[in-house]
């Protein structure tokens, strides 16, 4: 016996195929039956697609309309000036804290440059050295 899908030969009574694995008890696949060409006929006639339709034109956007608030009801304020000027107290601030942190780290060095050399120390007369 053979097998009906690839044709190689089967021992009688197996269950499937040793080449293809294909089940035995199954039905063979119907052959294909051959292609027959299509008649000829007449050539189609060529029909132009209707036309198409014409885009849709879309107008520009309305400019906003001002519109006042309705009576009794308070504009609403912007906190920009608000804003800016707690920067600047801010950065004021800032430059304060630094130039005491500079003061306080140049005020020792030039005292004790001045107590030194016995020149003029502009920020009052150094303390006399004991011998």
């Amino acid at each position: 016996m053979n097998c009906p899908y690839c044709s190689n030969p089967v021992a009688d009574g197996a269950a499937f195929c040793g080449n293809c694995g294909a089940k035995m008890d199954a039905p063979a696949a119907p052959a294909a039956a051959p292609v027959q060409p299509a008649p000829v006929s007449e050539p189609a006639v060529y029909t132009a697609p209707p036309p198409l339709e014409p885009a849709p034109v879309f107008a520009p956007p309305e400019a906003p309309v001002y519109m006042p608030p309705a009576p009794g009801v308070a504009p609403k304020k912007s906190n920009r000036n608000m804003i800016i000027i707690v920067v600047v107290i801010l950065l004021l601030l800032c430059c304060c804290c630094l130039a005491v942190v500079i003061v306080s780290q140049i005020l020792p060095i030039l005292a004790a440059l001045g107590s030194q050399s016995g020149s003029y120390f502009p920020f009052g007369t150094p303390t006399p050295r004991l011998k």
